[in-house]
Order: structure tokens, then C-alpha cells, then sequence
């Protein structure tokens, strides 16, 4: 090969994949240097998924409310969870505002409670999502809602159908009976009143009530819901609630 000293060009000598390769090793510390390992993390096993998003809820045959709901029902989906086993919960927000939901009853850190004043972050809206891990407890029927402030918007959250029944059921014997019923209690299409308009007198501004025109057992009026159905000698287990407002 000819000489090229004193040209500006770096002469460029052929190497076999062997040399390349024992050159490599030889510095492998500084390859190491350079490119440093990422550690992957693992995302956490989710147990449920409920992503919150409208819905049309069919009261009676002539009567359908629009409101938000979770996994497309109202109540939500029954979350049966055990005595002292850690749970994940992925919460998706498809719906135009930030939500929240709020594990009512439950002994759990203030982030991951579900409530805005105890710390806990909020769902972003457009996808958003929040995994909140938890060791249930104590044992009983619970609830699950959104703790969103509805302020004034009477379609919002405590005023839609975002609930639903959390159950943590006991390590040991919780009791035998042959049939669980649940039945959630909820009104609907409020409007605001005057309480002036409803008890006349003093003082003169009696304040704003919030009045509703349709009420429901789960998501039916009463009569065109199914009937419990029971056999004579069965043992049935009751667990029924109404909705709280804020």
C-alpha cells in the first residue's frame, strides 16, 4: 500500500471480524462507559381495569338517562376483593374532564384513598389512567365512586351513575347462605329548587335543594326491574345502599 504521510486522509487498514471482536473485549469498559444498561421495569399485574365513560342507561322502556358510568354499566362492574391480599386497579378516564374514584370504607394510604383532600392525584381526562395498588381491608360491602365536585353540574359525578359495589371478602368462614342480592339506590335528572318554593316563610331565602325526577333500584325503575327470585328455605344475603351526594 502506498505511503500517504502528511495527507489529511486517516489511512484506513482492513481488520478480520476476529481482531475487531478482541479489540472490543479489550476495551470493554469503555464500550460499557458509553453505552450504559437501562434497567427495564416491569409494570405492575393489574387485578381489574374500569375506565370511566358515557353511557345510556335504559330506566324503563320509555325512559333512557345519558350519564357516565364504568366499563359501559351502571352500577360498575362488582369488585370482589380478599382479606389482606394486595390488589391493582387500573383506572382509564375517557370521559373531557379529570375524574377521581374513591374506595369508600377502605383502611388505605392517602394516595391511593381516591380523594383529592387526602393527597390522591387526579385521572387526567382524554385517556388518561392511574394504577392504585392496595391491600384491602376491613371486611364488608363497600363502595366505589367517583369524589370528583360536581359543584353545579348535576350530571357529574356524584349525580351520574359512577359507583358501584366493592366487596373484601374475610380469610376465614363468612357465613353460608345460598343467594347474594344487591340492590344500589340512585336518583336521577336533578334540578336545582328553592326551599322558599317548597316551605313558604321565614327566613326569606330558604337556600337551593337539589329535587330529582327518577329514581332506581340498579339501573331500573321500580317495576321493570327483574324480581329477586327465591326458593323457600334459601338463605338470601341483602346488601343494598343508596348513593351519597357531596
Amino acid at each position: 500500500m502506498p505511503s500517504h504521510a502528511g495527507s489529511p486522509f486517516a489511512v484506513i487498514h482492513s481488520v478480520s471480524r476476529r481482531q475487531f471482536l478482541a479489540s472490543a473485549g479489550a476495551g470493554g469498559l469503555s464500550l460499557t462507559r458509553a453505552f450504559p444498561v437501562v434497567a427495564q421495569t416491569a409494570p405492575p399485574q393489574v387485578d381489574y381495569t374500569i375506565r370511566i365513560a358515557p353511557v345510556s342507561v335504559e330506566l324503563a322502556p320509555d325512559k333512557a338517562i345519558k350519564t357516565y358510568g364504568y366499563n359501559g354499566m351502571v352500577p360498575g362492574p362488582v369488585l370482589r376483593l380478599q382479606e389482606g391480599r394486595q390488589i391493582s386497579i387500573n383506572i382509564v378516564n375517557d370521559t373531557d374532564i379529570d375524574d377521581i374514584i374513591h374506595w369508600h370504607g377502605l383502611f388505605v394510604p392517602s394516595e391511593m384513598d381516591g380523594a383529592m383532600e387526602e393527597g390522591s392525584p387526579m385521572i387526567p381526562a382524554h385517556g388518561g389512567s392511574k394504577v392504585y395498588t392496595f391491600t384491602p381491608k376491613p371486611t364488608g360491602t363497600r363502595w366505589y365512586h367517583s369524589h370528583d365536585i360536581a359543584a353545579t353540574d348535576l350530571t357529574r359525578s356524584t349525580y351520574a351513575g359512577l359507583y358501584g359495589f366493592l366487596i373484601v371478602e374475610p380469610t376465614i368462614d363468612r357465613g353460608h347462605y345460598d343467594k347474594e342480592v344487591l340492590l344500589a339506590a340512585h336518583h336521577w335528572e336533578g334540578r336545582w329548587v328553592s326551599m322558599q318554593d317548597i316551605r313558604k316563610g321565614p327566613p326569606p331565602d330558604n337556600g337551593l335543594e337539589v329535587m330529582y325526577a327518577a329514581a332506581s333500584f340498579n339501573d331500573k325503575t321500580l317495576g321493570h326491574g327483574e324480581p329477586v327470585r327465591v326458593r323457600e328455605g334459601e338463605r338470601v344475603l341483602f346488601s343494598a345502599a343508596e348513593r351519597e351526594r357531596d
